[in-house]
């Protein structure tokens, strides 16, 4: 059993022991996305929002896993969820599901919303990329 394989068990013990505990699926679900078990990650971030209905940290969760599992529609409605929440940085997120489900305009306005909204000075530069690639095409 590999170091991955030892955490994903640990967490489940502690999914086990603690079935209401927010930290141990959010910790499991994305052990669970890290290694492209996206279904199992979905499922454990659902697990989270039956916790705590208003964690954004839970819909943006989800929204990465649905986003990777190429479920971009349902990634757009948990960042958008998120975003409703109070996550800026979800923006960015949904700006790419937006790019996935081919709706153009809606991604260059996420990423501006990016570009006005946050301090992070490694994502703004990302979000003016996006918008740039976008405008070529």
């Amino acid at each position: 059993m590999n170091e991955h394989d030892k955490a994903l068990a640990d967490f489940t013990d502690l999914v086990k022991m603690n079935p209401d505990k927010f930290d141990s699926y959010y910790s499991r679900g994305w052990g669970y996305a890290n290694i492209g078990d996206y279904d199992r990650a979905i499922a454990d971030f659902t697990e989270l929002i039956k916790i705590n209905a208003d964690s954004d940290e839970a819909y943006y969760s989800r929204g990465k896993a649905y986003l990777s599992a190429g479920k971009a529609n349902k990634a757009v409605a948990d960042f958008t969820r998120a975003i409703d929440l109070g996550d800026i940085y979800s923006y960015f997120s949904r700006g790419l599901a937006y790019i996935e489900t081919g709706e153009k305009s809606e991604a260059i306005a996420d990423f501006n919303m990016i570009i006005r909204l946050s301090e992070d000075l490694e994502l703004i530069p990302k979000a003016r990329q996006e918008i740039e690639k976008l405008e070529k095409s």
